[in-house]
Protein backbone atom coordinates (compact mmCIF):
# COMPACT_ATOMS: atom_id res chain seq x y z
CA UNK A 1 0.00 0.00 0.00
CA UNK A 2 1.57 3.06 -0.79
CA UNK A 3 2.26 5.94 1.53
CA UNK A 4 -0.80 8.23 0.53
CA UNK A 5 -3.35 5.61 0.36
CA UNK A 6 -2.10 4.56 3.97
CA UNK A 7 -2.53 8.16 4.75
CA UNK A 8 -5.89 8.38 3.52
CA UNK A 9 -7.42 5.44 4.84
CA UNK A 10 -5.55 6.58 8.50
CA UNK A 11 -7.68 9.73 8.20
CA UNK A 12 -10.72 8.22 6.82
CA UNK A 13 -10.39 5.52 9.87
CA UNK A 14 -10.27 8.55 12.22
CA UNK A 15 -12.93 10.51 10.60
CA UNK A 16 -15.27 7.39 10.87
CA UNK A 17 -14.65 6.96 14.75
CA UNK A 18 -15.21 10.36 15.60
CA UNK A 19 -17.71 10.66 13.93
CA UNK A 20 -19.86 7.25 15.29
CA UNK A 21 -18.31 8.02 18.73
CA UNK A 22 -19.10 11.78 19.48
CA UNK A 23 -22.98 12.03 17.74
CA UNK A 24 -23.12 14.52 14.90
CA UNK A 25 -20.82 15.32 13.03
CA UNK A 26 -19.81 18.71 14.09
CA UNK A 27 -21.26 19.24 17.16
CA UNK A 28 -19.84 22.66 18.46
CA UNK A 29 -18.15 21.95 22.11
CA UNK A 30 -17.81 26.24 22.13
CA UNK A 31 -20.85 26.63 20.77
CA UNK A 32 -24.68 26.36 22.32
CA UNK A 33 -26.31 22.89 21.27
CA UNK A 34 -28.34 23.74 17.77
CA UNK A 35 -26.35 26.37 16.72
CA UNK A 36 -23.61 27.03 14.42
CA UNK A 37 -21.27 29.45 13.11
CA UNK A 38 -23.51 31.28 10.62
CA UNK A 39 -26.93 33.17 11.49
CA UNK A 40 -28.21 32.91 7.79
CA UNK A 41 -30.80 29.83 7.57
CA UNK A 42 -30.27 29.23 4.40
CA UNK A 43 -26.93 28.32 4.40
CA UNK A 44 -27.80 26.30 7.65
CA UNK A 45 -30.10 24.44 5.87
CA UNK A 46 -28.09 23.73 3.20
CA UNK A 47 -25.35 22.45 5.73
CA UNK A 48 -28.09 20.42 7.62
CA UNK A 49 -28.65 18.73 4.90
CA UNK A 50 -25.00 17.93 3.91
CA UNK A 51 -25.29 16.81 7.69
CA UNK A 52 -27.96 14.29 6.64
CA UNK A 53 -26.59 12.78 3.46
CA UNK A 54 -22.99 12.55 5.17
CA UNK A 55 -24.48 10.49 7.96
CA UNK A 56 -25.93 8.25 5.33
CA UNK A 57 -22.91 7.89 3.31
CA UNK A 58 -23.99 10.10 0.51
CA UNK A 59 -20.71 11.62 0.31
CA UNK A 60 -21.36 13.50 -3.48
CA UNK A 61 -24.43 15.03 -2.04
CA UNK A 62 -23.08 16.34 1.40
CA UNK A 63 -20.26 17.99 -0.88
CA UNK A 64 -22.89 19.57 -3.20
CA UNK A 65 -25.27 20.77 -0.26
CA UNK A 66 -21.31 22.00 1.78
CA UNK A 67 -20.29 24.00 -1.22
CA UNK A 68 -24.01 25.42 -1.42
CA UNK A 69 -23.79 26.34 1.95
CA UNK A 70 -20.54 28.42 1.69
CA UNK A 71 -21.78 30.07 -1.36
CA UNK A 72 -24.73 31.66 0.70
CA UNK A 73 -22.39 32.17 3.46
CA UNK A 74 -18.56 32.20 2.92
CA UNK A 75 -18.02 32.83 6.66
CA UNK A 76 -19.83 29.64 7.67
CA UNK A 77 -16.88 27.67 9.53
CA UNK A 78 -19.04 23.97 9.54
CA UNK A 79 -19.28 23.31 5.65
CA UNK A 80 -15.73 24.10 5.23
CA UNK A 81 -14.29 21.53 8.03
CA UNK A 82 -16.93 19.08 6.61
CA UNK A 83 -15.19 19.72 2.96
CA UNK A 84 -11.93 19.33 4.41
CA UNK A 85 -12.80 16.03 5.67
CA UNK A 86 -14.15 14.78 2.87
CA UNK A 87 -10.59 16.02 0.27
CA UNK A 88 -8.64 13.92 2.54
CA UNK A 89 -11.06 11.11 3.13
CA UNK A 90 -10.17 10.99 -1.39
CA UNK A 91 -6.53 12.35 -0.77
CA UNK A 92 -7.02 15.28 -2.15
CA UNK A 93 -4.50 16.79 0.58
CA UNK A 94 -3.75 20.27 -1.12
CA UNK A 95 -8.06 20.80 -1.36
CA UNK A 96 -8.11 19.63 2.15
CA UNK A 97 -5.73 22.00 3.05
CA UNK A 98 -7.76 25.00 1.79
CA UNK A 99 -10.42 23.98 3.49
CA UNK A 100 -8.69 23.34 7.09
CA UNK A 101 -6.86 26.68 6.78
CA UNK A 102 -10.67 28.52 6.18
CA UNK A 103 -12.40 26.87 8.81
CA UNK A 104 -9.50 27.65 11.21
CA UNK A 105 -9.13 31.50 10.20
CA UNK A 106 -12.73 31.85 10.72
CA UNK A 107 -13.32 29.80 13.37
CA UNK A 108 -10.43 28.18 15.13
CA UNK A 109 -11.45 27.92 18.75
CA UNK A 110 -14.51 25.89 17.67
CA UNK A 111 -12.85 23.29 15.90
CA UNK A 112 -9.48 22.77 17.44
CA UNK A 113 -9.07 19.21 15.72
CA UNK A 114 -8.92 21.14 12.44
CA UNK A 115 -5.55 22.61 13.99
CA UNK A 116 -4.54 18.94 14.57
CA UNK A 117 -5.27 17.78 10.94
CA UNK A 118 -3.82 20.48 9.27
CA UNK A 119 -0.48 19.37 11.11
CA UNK A 120 -0.85 16.09 10.63
CA UNK A 121 -1.56 16.44 6.64
CA UNK A 122 1.62 18.64 6.80
CA UNK A 123 4.19 16.20 8.47
CA UNK A 124 3.03 13.03 7.01
CA UNK A 125 3.21 14.72 3.49
CA UNK A 126 5.67 13.33 1.34
CA UNK A 127 6.52 17.43 -0.04
CA UNK A 128 7.13 17.64 4.09
CA UNK A 129 8.84 14.93 4.38
CA UNK A 130 11.76 15.68 1.47
CA UNK A 131 12.05 18.93 2.80
CA UNK A 132 12.90 17.54 6.19
CA UNK A 133 15.11 15.05 4.52
CA UNK A 134 17.12 18.09 2.59
CA UNK A 135 17.72 19.83 6.10
CA UNK A 136 18.97 16.90 7.89
CA UNK A 137 21.90 16.86 5.63
CA UNK A 138 22.96 20.47 6.64
CA UNK A 139 26.46 20.45 8.61
CA UNK A 140 26.23 22.04 11.39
Amino acid sequence: MNRITHLSMRFFSAFLLFFLSFGPFFSQSSLPPNTYTSSNKKAVKQFKSAEKYMSQGKIEEAERYAVKAIKIDSLFAEPNTMLAYIFIDRGKFDEAIFYLKRSVRLAGNYFPNNFYQLGEIYFRSEEHTSELQSQSTISY
